[in-house]
């Protein structure tokens, strides 16, 4: 009675997206579909109630939902949240990356090895701009969705410090009203 929910494969990739390839009719997603399935209809043989938690492959980006081929999923069950992880932009996020060069909000380039980088401006709206397509996906086929992981490294100035973690700020701060923003 105290489960939440199954959360069936924690950050999944295909053998393609390993090599960081994220391209269209990936093999691995049918794949990835049919464990999904599988898993699924063996866990509805003993419980019925508690909802499945999914996530899309490439360790879970947002990115990568729409490529997600939920409609089967939801034929055999409707009771499925759709999980996602956001650490980005990992230059700004994580502190091997940003080398304490970036803050919250700031430019970053899009590409730290490009000698002509195009600067991104990161901010509120860069990540709501980056959840939108995913709210939109989720609206369209009536799934909710679960920001699973998020967070960034404390030491990047505009991150929450606290002594009690190391490294990942995982906090929405002191208002946490802002929490219902997280689950569509």
């Amino acid at each position: 009675e105290n489960v939440v929910g199954y959360d069936l494969i924690n950050e999944p990739f295909t053998p393609l997206e390993e090599q960081y390839e994220f391209v269209d009719n990936d093999p691995g997603l049918s794949e990835l579909m049919s464990r999904y399935i599988e898993m699924i209809e063996s866990i509805r043989k003993v419980d019925k109630i508690t909802p499945i938690i999914i996530e899309s492959s490439y360790w879970a980006t947002v990115d990568a939902i729409p490529k997600l081929s939920i409609e089967n999923l939801l034929t055999i069950d409707t009771n499925i949240l759709v999980s996602f992880h956001f650490y980005e932009p990992m230059l700004l996020t994580q502190r091997q990356q940003n080398k304490n060069r970036f803050g919250f909000p700031s430019q970053i380039p899009d590409y730290e090895s490009s000698k002509y980088p195009q600067m991104i401006e990161i901010n509120d709206n860069y990540i709501q701009d980056k959840f939108l397509p995913t709210i939109q996906w989720s609206q369209k086929f009536n799934v909710r969705l679960v920001l699973g992981e998020f967070g960034i490294s404390r030491e990047v100035l505009g991150a929450d410090l606290d002594e009690d973690w190391d490294s990942m700020d995982y906090e929405l701060g002191d208002n946490i009203s802002t929490g219902k923003s997280f689950i569509y």
